[in-house]
């Protein structure tokens, strides 16, 4: 008598099989596609040491058990090194058991197959003892490791991991991480690329995760997971569209230069350090390890004047601290920050002071933002002109977005009864008189949604294009 196929006494990793076989019946995953488009992006890569080597772990399987593996599987080495050669015969020895059900070490390679989150470390000493193959990388004289999840796009599946060791000291990863990115891409495959959202990839985790149970429940949860994940991606693509509508209104009305919006960047990968394994921000630098970190990348933002967009790139190239600058201090506060003079303040307290000087910033405004039906939080900062920082200017200001606040159906304001000024004189503020009519202005759901193209002198406005 047989019952139902979960509560059944049929070996888990029968399901297994079958899963491979149909993945390969439907043509969905073919390993030996996979396998060529690795070697071709293998020789497309460029970096900036000549001594390292990069090798891909497929998974694979070995009398019903899902291995990942990276022997028979495409590797390249910058250069003839000894200590990497001799790390690519090692590996080439071992196997990690990535199927769920394995408890024992199974290093980094299978830690990012299974959690589909990029691990890192700029050191090979900073692991936690014992680490399977990292073990030998002390006597290999190797120093840091970049293992990064590899994608098919179509399926949203993992189909491997693309791991890098150096025998050189780097301080960050963010170059290689953009080549990698870059050379799969041309071939139809992806990773995690800096500064990016790691929503997706986690929700390709759980989807892949129940692979264990049976085919059918793993259809049913990818179809749950992939109506959750378009709900939520709908309602942060309102948010992210309404913020865009008031930026762009608030520069227009008042002639602000430059509007951008910040948020909290999640933890998108997972770094080596002191012996444990922490989780960090997509930035993979040591810069941000231990921190939470702020950013602007894939969020609106309206470039008003030309001479601003340099200021704008330097943003969306770095990471602020979430106690930094006026957008930390609005975001901690949950309320508005200005700031007179941002070069006056020191690096530690605005690292972004620099690039403000360069491009003639000084006045910033940040008013905090809350979404209304998720759990999200943003910043939107403003780069005031140099005549217009009076207290009587900046409440004409947050009357006009205050007004466009209120046309925006998924956004709040957060407090705005007070005014917190660092690096100078406390204002006299007194925001209560109510907000003049603003004409709501219409969305255009193609121009919002359309990808931004770096065309800087003929298109300096752009939003999220996720």
């Amino acid at each position: 008598m047989t019952g139902p196929i979960v509560g059944s006494k049929l070996n888990r990793l029968a399901f297994e099989t079958r899963f491979s076989k149909l993945l390969d019946d439907q043509n969905i995953i073919n390993p030996q596609i996979i396998k060529e488009k690795i070697t071709s992006a293998l020789l497309a890569l460029c970096f900036r040491d000549s001594h390292v080597l990069v090798q891909f772990w497929s998974p694979v399987i070995v009398r019903k058990r899902c291995l990942l593996t990276t022997l028979d599987q495409p590797f390249g080495l910058g250069v003839v090194d000894e200590a990497l050669y001799l790390y690519r015969l090692e590996s080439e020895q071992r196997m990690f058991v990535v199927d769920g059900g394995h408890r024992e070490e199974i290093g980094p390679p299978g830690r990012v197959y299974l959690q589909k989150l990029p691990e890192w470390g700029l050191n090979a000493h900073a692991l936690p003892t014992r680490q399977s193959v990292l073990d030998s990388a002390a006597c290999h004289n190797t120093h840091g490791y970049l293992n990064l999840p590899v994608f098919e796009p179509d399926s949203g599946c993992c189909v491997g991991v693309l791991e890098l060791i150096t025998s050189s000291n780097y301080v960050d990863y963010a170059f290689e991480v953009q080549e990698v990115s870059r050379a799969l891409k041309e071939e139809n495959l992806k990773c995690p690329n800096v500064y990016e959202d790691p929503t997706f990839y986690v929700s390709c985790a759980h989807g892949c995760y129940y692979i264990c149970i049976s085919v059918y429940f793993l259809f049913l949860m990818i179809v749950c997971l992939r109506v959750q994940t378009q709900i939520g991606d709908e309602r942060r693509q309102i948010e992210l569209d309404e913020i865009f509508c008031v930026l762009k209104a608030i520069c227009n009305v008042h002639d602000i230069p430059l509007a951008q919006t910040w948020a909290l960047s999640g933890y998108g990968s997972v770094v080596a350090i002191s012996g444990n394994l922490e989780q960090a921000c997509s930035s993979f630098s040591s810069n941000c390890i231990g921190k939470v970190c702020m950013s602007t990348y894939g969020l609106p933002f309206y470039v008003r004047a030309l001479s601003m967009w340099g200021f704008h790139e330097a943003c969306s190239e770095r990471h602020l601290d979430k106690s930094q600058g006026v957008v930390g201090k609005s975001l901690s506060s949950c309320g508005l920050c200005f700031c007179e003079d941002v070069t006056k303040l020191g690096e530690d307290v605005y690292p972004l002071a620099p690039y403000a000087h360069l491009n003639g910033i000084t006045s910033c405004l940040a008013i905090y933002l809350k979404s209304i039906e998720r759990d999200a939080e943003y910043v939107i900062e403003l780069v005031l002109p140099p005549n217009n920082t009076n207290e009587a200017d900046i409440q004409s200001l947050m009357k006009t977005v205050k007004q466009q606040i209120i046309n925006a159906s998924s956004l709040k304001l957060g407090i705005v009864s007070s005014l917190q000024v660092i690096g100078g004189d406390p204002l006299n503020w007194n925001f209560k008189s109510p907000p003049s009519p603003i004409l709501k202005i219409k969305i255009n759901t193609y121009q919002m949604r359309r990808p931004f193209v770096k065309r800087k002198f003929n298109n300096l406005n752009s939003r999220n294009a996720a």
